[in-house]
């Protein structure tokens, strides 16, 4: 589901459903991602499960926006409109591709979006960035 809501731009309502499901988790101590939303409640449910990872892939490609298209190219593509500020890696066979970015938002007076972004490539690599 969070994919789906990624592809069609859906960025805020996805981050809203992560929030609330997965910030459960948070909220009664976790510190990986659990099998199932109540796995703090039975002592035969895994508190560290892959399945529950979508979030991570979710945060990593939609909203840090970091996409690999090939073996040593990659593509950024940042939800400027969905948040403040976002800031994470990704491992590359060659090192790893860091983004920051940072959005300022739009007043009554200036209805631009402004933004800064920082992008670190590891060596040999290559690739493009797509602003919204």
């Amino acid at each position: 589901m969070l994919s789906g809501l990624g592809q069609v731009g859906y960025t805020s309502q996805a981050v809203d459903l992560i929030t609330s499901y997965y910030g459960h988790m948070l909220d009664h101590g976790a510190t990986s991602l659990w099998e199932h939303f109540n796995s703090y409640l039975s002592w035969t449910a895994s508190l560290s499960h892959g399945w529950g990872s979508s979030p991570t892939l979710y945060l990593t490609t939609y909203y840090l926006g970091i996409r690999q298209v090939g073996p040593d190219e990659w593509n950024i593509q940042p939800a400027l409109q969905a948040g403040a500020y976002a800031s994470g890696d990704y491992p590359m066979s060659q090192g790893v591709l860091q983004v920051d970015w940072q959005s300022y938002g739009c007043s009554a007076e200036d209805t631009t979006l402004h933004a800064s972004l920082q992008v670190t490539a590891p060596p040999g690599t290559h690739g493009s960035i797509t602003f919204p």
